[in-house]
């Protein structure tokens, strides 16, 4: 019996006395070179790819769409919360007084910002443990929360005459 056509198997026999079968084996007849190992070299770490945020708010989203949003867009928060929507203003700035750090906070960027909305962002500004706060005016679930650039410009002018360095308004494309 000849080898040719084997496609590199290499032939075996089995020892079992009972049953001699004779086979081929798959495994490579070349000696490998086996990965060296620099102890010199340093490891690299990849940072995590999530945005991290003291706290993420949605402005009349539930805690369910919020924590939805997040997944999709990749961004984390320490805390979550709900605002506006069925929220008294005092259950808000009970929220509002205990926040720290860098806050994101979802709007609906079909929607304009209400007084009600703007009230409350004064109570975020008018915080001094808030260092930042991005507002990401978001389009509908169903259009993967792409919003309009007309949708953007009525949140810029209305969000500008706030007139505080904390206060940023997040483009979709930026996240």
């Amino acid at each position: 019996m000849g080898l040719l056509g084997l496609g590199g198997l290499t032939p075996f026999i089995s020892l079992d006395f009972q049953n001699s079968i004779i086979g081929y084996s798959t495994q490579s007849t070349n000696i490998e070179k086996h990965l060296i190992i620099d102890g010199d070299k340093k490891e690299s770490i990849v940072k995590d790819t999530k945005e991290k945020y003291s706290a993420i708010l949605g402005w009349n989203f539930t805690i369910d769409e919020i924590n939805l949003i997040n997944d999709n867009k990749n961004i984390e928060g320490s805390l979550i919360y709900q605002l506006g929507g069925g929220n008294s203003f005092s259950k808000d700035q009970k929220i509002i007084e205990n926040l720290n750090g860098i806050i994101l906070l979802y709007v609906k960027s079909w929607e304009p910002p209400t007084m009600d909305f703007l009230d409350t962002l004064e109570l975020l500004v008018e915080n001094r443990e808030i260092i930042k706060i991005e507002i990401l005016p978001l389009g509908l679930a169903k259009e993967f929360y792409k919003n309009r650039e007309e949708d953007l410009d009525v949140w810029r002018q209305r969000v500008g005459k706030i007139k505080s360095n904390k206060v940023w308004i997040i483009d979709y494309a930026t996240k």
